[in-house]
């Protein structure tokens, strides 16, 4: 199976690709040197590439492609921030960084007192749908009503993981696509097959890895700016460890080895999320309703003004960060 070399071409004009049709996913990938907004319909020789890939590389499945991606200076909507509390939650869907009230924001019941907020495009149609984690059982908003729950025959019940774990969400094999997960005092479980269920390790199975400790949050974004979801670890005083080799070791620092980042303090929360609009993941910190952003993507808390970091006011004590695309 072989592809021609693409250059870079204007967007929608006609590609030339050779390839063969396939029933399984990712079995054939296209780079790209210039990146497909979610407007655009165009073609590679016979297959038609839908919708977004992000960072420009395609996975054929029966000659169609789902890709997701940016053109640089084109309109890209940037991750929003909201927090959490008890089943009520609070959208920054203008994306100001202040609760407005809705509109222009907006608010909506979905989980109860106790649960972990989750987002995920869970229906696979490029949007952030919301969900909740509870005791191993992952309650998401699938289908039918927007930000309610309409029952299993609408929306989805999964069971994967136990009481207490840390929900994860990040595309763990490569079809693009978000898989579930869950963390627990540094072992990682990772539903790499898709089936929203825990099936062990081995050919076709799951996967497990130990990156982290006990006291740890889990974390995941795009360390090594590949395109690739990696794990990671935040300690709780501001330190981040990040697998920047995607190995799911920690094999130190170091060239082709993994990377120590700063941001944050004792008592912070950490978030990933697109704040600049780049396609790519900054990571960010939230404390008693304070966000502390990256904005310029350096890793590295800069303070505030025009080129470096942004600081927001959302939330309050007690609430759970949640980021996503609300609009």
């Amino acid at each position: 199976m072989t592809i021609a070399s693409i250059p870079s071409y204007p967007v929608g004009e006609w590609m030339n690709c050779s390839h063969a049709k396939s029933p399984k996913k990712g079995c054939l990938t296209i780079p790209f040197r210039e990146q497909i907004p979610p407007d655009i319909i165009v073609r590679l020789g016979s297959c038609t590439v839908l919708g977004l890939l992000l960072f420009g590389s395609a996975a054929i499945a029966d000659n169609k492609v789902s890709i997701s991606g940016f053109i640089p200076g084109r309109a890209w909507n940037p991750d929003k921030i909201g927090a959490f509390m008890n089943g009520q939650w609070y959208m920054d869907c203008n994306g100001n960084g202040t609760w407005e009230g809705q509109p222009p924001d907006r608010t909506t019941s979905f989980g109860i007192a106790g649960d972990i907020p989750v987002v995920g495009d869970w229906d696979r149609d490029t949007a952030s749908e919301m969900g909740v984690f509870r005791g191993g059982q992952w309650y998401v908003d699938y289908g039918g009503r927007p930000d309610l729950w309409d029952g299993t025959t609408i929306d989805r019940l999964y069971n994967f993981g136990f009481t207490s774990a840390i929900p994860v969400i990040g595309d763990w094999n490569g079809d693009t696509e978000p898989e579930i997960g869950v963390y627990n005092a540094g072992t990682w479980y990772l539903d790499t097959n898709s089936n929203n269920t825990w099936d062990g390790t081995g050919t076709g199975k799951d996967a497990q890895h130990s990156f982290g400790a006990a006291g740890w949050t889990p974390v995941v974004g795009d360390w090594n700016r590949d395109g690739q979801v990696e794990i990671g670890a935040y300690t709780g005083a501001g330190t981040w460890y990040v697998d920047a080799n995607r190995n799911y070791l920690w094999d130190g620092t170091g060239s082709g080895k993994d990377t120590i980042l700063n941001f944050g303090f004792a008592g912070a929360i950490p978030v990933t999320g697109d704040w600049n609009q780049d396609g790519v993941f900054e990571i960010g910190v939230l404390n008693a309703g304070t966000w502390y952003l990256d904005a310029n993507g350096d890793n590295a808390w800069d303070g505030t003004g025009p080129g470096k970091d942004v600081v927001y006011a959302f939330g309050a004590s007690g609430f759970t960060p949640v980021v996503g695309d609300w609009t």
